[in-house]
């Protein structure tokens, strides 16, 4: 539920107001406007939620005190590729297909939300990392513009990067996420020449992703003071899956990553601040839909990691800001849990579009809530983190980790996240069987993760019987 300054918003009302909206697909009889709004999807890489806002100071004064942020937000599979084709498509990673970083084109574009917006009538654009591994002389499909450049794969990520414009390609030497940000307003400008149609803009930069190496200008810039959780300074891991237990990164390491996102993070301020700025001179800021999102979270150090696939709160939690002026509240807070599957479901709400294919997620301008997390991961060679499947609700989590080749059941994890915040005890690990949960608990939780990890449909994996 959404709460705001003097109470609950209503979301059925929102909704009424979405389907009034959404009444067509495209541009009435003579050339009246789409009263559809533009939509501007930004999705970061690799930034956990909390403190790395403190960087995005201009975000948060206009998302934030503007529209509503999702405080449960959090990713299905904790690896980039697979999380952008749950964004795109709504649907789980074992639905779409995607697995590792290594399989961009198993994804079925048809299934993406710039396929059905684009077919409804919307222009689309792509700004930035597309899926990874996705080879930048390939035209991204259902874009009418695009600025594409696969960082790391087939480039050096921040500088002297090859870009594909249109379709040309282009060696660009600026830092890439302000380079995003001038080809992001040259494509509002060309928007602006079709003023009655809305748009689909998805800007996505590789920061905060390694290699950290911030603009310059805030090459030594001053970020806040770090008090490392009790997480980062576990001592004892012997309760832990032994991968975990098999990894060490020093608390130098840690704080060093830490600084350097931050101080990444504050050129993506600048690129979202000349985002709004251009929106504002052409009159379009109060018709966009804003979702400010990453990919996946970051471990910095706690457990003894630094990465993303763990099942673990800062790898699987992320930012997610959402603004509609006129349509969304203000300062708003909402707490359900929800998914970056939802984002397509929300998406294709508001633009009044019916995919072909079955939906995993849900609308977040409806008024549900759930219960439970369904997660998921699969050891791909990148990593040594084995493939785990995980259930997770407000107060529990419990988690499978499996055996490479067999798939039994190597070990299971089970933390009390009330009273355990920073999952320091897996209380079928710790050796004392006085504070298990009932056996019988656990072998319905694990048949529960053999239902969902087969589960699709418009209740999602978490809502399977």
């Amino acid at each position: 539920m959404i709460r705001r300054p003097g109470g609950p918003l209503r979301i059925g009302a929102v909704a009424a107001v979405v389907m009034a909206l959404a009444a067509g697909p495209a541009p009435s009889a003579g050339g009246q406007a789409d009263p559809r709004p533009n939509i501007l999807l930004i999705v970061t890489d690799d930034q956990r939620p909390g403190e790395t806002m403190v960087a995005l100071k201009k975000t948060r004064r206009w998302l934030r005190r503007t529209g509503v942020t999702y405080s449960s937000a959090f990713v299905t599979t904790p690896l980039c590729c697979p999380s952008r084709g749950s964004l795109l498509t709504g649907r789980y990673a074992h639905n779409h297909g995607i697995q590792d970083n290594q399989q961009p084109y198993r994804l079925d574009q048809a299934s993406t939300i710039q396929r059905y917006l684009h077919d409804a009538g919307y222009r689309t654009a792509l700004v930035g990392k597309f899926l990874n591994g996705w080879e930048p002389t390939r035209n991204p499909p259902y874009f009418d513009r695009w600025s594409l450049f696969s960082p790391l794969e087939f480039a050096h990520g921040y500088r002297n990067n090859p870009f594909n414009i249109n379709g040309a390609m282009k060696t660009v030497k600026t830092y890439s996420t302000d380079y995003l940000a001038k080809r992001a307003r040259s494509i509002l400008r060309w928007f602006e020449g079709d003023d009655a149609r809305p748009w689909l803009m998805q800007l996505w930069p590789f920061a905060p992703h390694g290699p950290f190496v911030p603009a310059k200008r805030y090459a030594d810039a001053r970020v806040p003071r770090w008090q490392p959780s009790p997480a980062v300074m576990e001592a004892d891991r012997a309760d832990k899956p032994a991968y975990v237990q098999s990894k060490f990164r020093s608390l130098k390491t840690a704080r060093n990553i830490r600084k350097s996102q931050l101080r990444m993070l504050l050129s993506v301020d600048d690129m979202i601040e000349a985002i709004r700025q251009e929106l504002g001179r052409l009159g379009e800021r109060e018709q966009t839909l804003v979702v400010f999102t990453s990919d996946n979270g970051y471990v910095w150090g706690e457990h003894g990691w630094i990465d993303k696939r763990l099942p673990y709160t800062n790898s699987i939690q992320v930012p997610l800001l959402i603004r509609w002026a006129g349509h969304l509240p203000g300062r708003a807070v909402d707490s359900r849990l929800v998914t970056n599957v939802d984002l397509a479901a929300t998406i294709f709400d508001v633009a009044g579009v019916t995919p072909g294919h079955t939906l995993d997620g849900r609308s977040l301008l409806d008024p549900w809530d759930r219960d439970r997390l369904f997660l998921e991961y699969w050891f791909n060679g990148e990593s040594t983190i084995p493939t785990w499947r995980s259930i997770r609700t407000r107060t529990h989590q419990y988690i499978e980790t499996y055996a490479e080749g067999s798939g039994a059941i190597d070990s299971r994890e089970y933390y009390d996240l009330v009273n355990d915040p920073f999952q320091l005890t897996n209380l079928l690990g710790d050796g004392d069987p006085l504070n298990d949960p009932p056996p019988d608990e656990v072998t319905r939780l694990s048949l529960q993760i053999d239902r969902d990890r087969r589960c699709r449909g418009t209740a999602g994996p978490e809502r399977c019987p």
